[in-house]
């Protein structure tokens, strides 16, 4: 469950008070099965089905999907990431059912995801209508032939009553083994390299040197752990650095943290950054993607350069050594979310779109009735 899969199901969540219903449909993977988000769909009681996939190109899997999409008369179909977009397309063939596409960023972190990444652009040249989540995306997308007339903008939106009040306790810290007193940096999402997370371990360094109580706390899993286990072993940090995988009810990981922080070297607008704020969490974060847009440095959040690790340093002694400015940068970071960036703004504009699909000719290429503000006033 990270943020695409959020953002899905906070959109599923709101269209309950629609006159939309939703279905999602989730692909399994049968050599890594990761079904997480149908069961929270389950949890919220919201339709799902899984369609299990047996390697890159599964032609069965197409043909369930698309009797699915027949037998249940489905009117819009909406796709999340490269493998999503590649089977909703082809099992959409000759149906003219509208084709409808979130493009959450592209990693490139290697020759794969780079290959992959170039193919899911090709084949988003035949989808009706592509939302973007950052203004950083779309050359990208008109780069690739991809008509600009077809894509908007619309940025990602968080559930605020998840993160609303919720408090932590010494059960919470006691279960990761953290100090009932030591002040918490936080790290919540995916363990890759584009995330920047050695670059946070070298200001760990230098800040535990300052203040052997802190705990750097790295929630989430990836083909990154095993290197930066072995990055705190050389550099010293293995007691004061916990690396816990992947947990459940995230929201009171977020009430742990005392200070969030994102070092990441590629984003768009990622929706850890959102939550956190969302939580009363003061953050820290890279000049990277849509973050510089969401952020304004001092006043809602701490923006450093991307890789930089002694800027990292700086700003997070001075959250930690300063509580005054420490909490007015949270409060501050939680108005300009509640404001901007809530699941129901988000919504409204998806559903905005929706309702520009079903009432024009599909690929007619009319230009979408969504307001695409940069961010905010």
């Amino acid at each position: 469950m990270f943020g695409a899969e959020n953002v899905l199901l906070s959109l599923a969540k709101e269209m309950r008070s629609s006159k939309f219903s939703s279905i999602i449909g989730v692909l399994r993977n049968s050599q890594n099965p990761h079904t997480e988000i149908a069961k929270e769909a389950e949890k919220e009681q919201i339709g799902q089905v899984v369609f299990s996939c047996c390697g890159r190109l599964d032609f069965a899997t197409i043909w369930r999907i698309r009797k699915f999409i027949l037998d249940y008369k489905i009117n819009i179909i909406h796709t999340h990431g490269y493998k999503a977009n590649f089977y909703g397309l082809a099992a959409s063939i000759f149906t003219r059912i509208p084709l409808l596409a979130t493009c959450h960023n592209w990693t490139d972190a290697n020759y794969m995801l780079s290959l992959y990444a170039s193919i899911d652009r090709y084949f988003l040249r035949y989808f009706d209508r592509i939302i973007i989540v950052s203004e950083g995306l779309r050359s990208r997308l008109t780069n690739s032939s991809i008509r600009p007339d077809r894509i908007s903008l619309i940025h990602n939106g968080v559930c605020l009553e998840k993160f609303r009040n919720i408090n932590h306790n010494s059960d919470q810290k006691e279960s990761l083994n953290i100090p009932p007193s030591s002040p918490v940096v936080g790290y919540i999402g995916r363990l890759s390299p584009e995330k920047g997370l050695p670059v946070l371990l070298a200001a760990a360094r230098v800040i535990i040197a300052k203040c052997p109580d802190i705990r750097i706390l790295i929630i989430g899993d990836g083909p990154l752990r095993n290197e930066l286990n072995k990055i705190c072993t050389t550099l010293g940090v293995t007691d004061h650095v916990i690396i816990a995988g992947t947990k459940s009810d995230i929201e009171k990981i977020y009430a742990l943290i005392d200070i969030f922080v994102l070092p990441s070297l590629n984003e768009g607008l990622p929706m850890v950054l959102l939550e956190a704020m969302a939580s009363y969490r003061p953050v820290v974060a890279t000049r990277v993607g849509a973050i510089p847009n969401l952020i304004e440095n001092g006043i809602n959040g701490i923006l450093v350069d991307p890789g930089n690790s002694d800027q990292l340093v700086s700003a997070i002694w001075l959250l930690l050594t300063d509580q005054k400015e420490r909490v007015r940068i949270a409060h501050s970071g939680f108005d300009t979310v509640s404001k901007h960036f809530s699941s129901t703004v988000m919504s409204e504009k998806y559903l905005m779109v929706y309702d520009k699909l079903l009432n024009s000719d599909v690929g007619s290429g009319d230009t979408l009735f969504v307001k695409e503000e940069k961010f905010y006033d």
